[in-house]
């Protein structure tokens, strides 16, 4: 009798001790996974020059938010306003910004494509040339939108006679939006719209002594 009750004693520590083992791999391989997902968290794709995806690593992805929001900002006004004067590049420019962007953006283009500025651009040989100075972020005062944006830059417009030089100051709300390989920011620009826009200079290609170009100022 002893002998029996000694073996179940001896099969209750057992099993006492398979289950807290059991229980403590259990805990470990849920820590676990737990763990890989918080990493699968705190990884982002961008996209190289050839549209590949590279692995960026972050410990939260919400700090370098406010540079994503700034780099699609710049792309998409340089989609905006760099262009050469063929159609395929005017188009491709075109569809690139509003890919980028919420419907303001192709209400600015379908305004400049009314205007005709886009057939005079391919008419005279016209080209557009686009640098950012700053793009400054601001808490955002809508709902729904991570950020405001206000972006100085300037501009130049390019014809066979003469050269301008534009100050440039936009403006716009930046939206979370899905990460694909044309968009590895994932923020659209949204509400845009030109605040201010000033001539700098403006050069007559004008033939002369020199051979270069007359400076005729703020005409």
């Amino acid at each position: 009798m002893n002998d029996y009750k000694n073996d179940l004693t001896k099969y209750k520590v057992i099993l006492i001790a398979v289950t807290i083992l059991a229980t403590v791999v259990n805990i470990l391989v849920i820590k676990s996974s737990f763990d890989s997902a918080e990493k699968e968290r705190n990884e982002i794709f961008v996209a190289d020059s050839q549209n590949t995806l590279l692995l960026a690593l972050s410990r939260n992805i919400n700090t370098n938010r406010g540079n994503e929001a700034k780099a699609v900002v710049n792309k998409m006004h340089t989609h905006l306003f760099y262009m050469a004067p063929t159609a395929s590049d005017i188009e491709g420019g075109i569809t690139k910004a509003c890919n980028l962007s919420d419907v303001s953006v192709k209400q600015y283009c379908d305004k400049q494509r009314e205007s005709g500025w886009y057939n005079r651009m391919m008419a005279e040989g016209i080209s557009m040339e686009f640098v950012t100075d700053s793009i400054v972020l601001y808490d955002s005062d809508k709902q729904g939108y991570d950020f405001f944006v206000r972006l100085y830059g300037k501009t130049s417009v390019i014809s066979s006679t003469s050269i301008e030089f534009k100050s440039l100051v936009t403006t716009c709300y930046v939206q979370e939006s899905v990460r694909t390989v044309d968009n590895p920011n994932g923020y659209i620009c949204c509400l845009f719209n030109i605040e201010k826009t000033d001539r700098l200079r403006l050069f007559r290609r004008e033939n002369n002594p020199a051979g270069g170009a007359v400076e005729n100022g703020n005409e």
